[in-house]
């Protein structure tokens, strides 16, 4: 669902790491921004995440914050 929720590649989620969360005051939320080296066009990109999307980042850093993030998600997905 997160996938679809935010347009991102496959393999921008399987690297998607916890450190890349930038939060966002208002509306009180949180963005990624995943590094041009993992992007296709090699340009960063800004994750904007829709209430969906916020809901299955939440699912994870309630259950295991440390974990990778990136990785969890595809398993999820898969």
């Amino acid at each position: 669902m997160f996938k679809v929720n935010t347009g991102t590649r496959e393999q921008e989620v399987v690297g998607l790491r916890w450190d890349w969360e930038v939060p966002i005051q208002e509306p009180k939320t949180s963005v990624f921004v995943v590094p041009g080296a993992g992007v296709k066009n090699g340009q960063d990109r800004l994750v904007v995440m829709s209430a969906e999307a916020r809901a299955v980042i939440n699912r994870q850093r309630r259950r295991n914050p440390a974990h990778e993030l990136g990785q969890w998600m595809l398993q999820c997905e898969t």
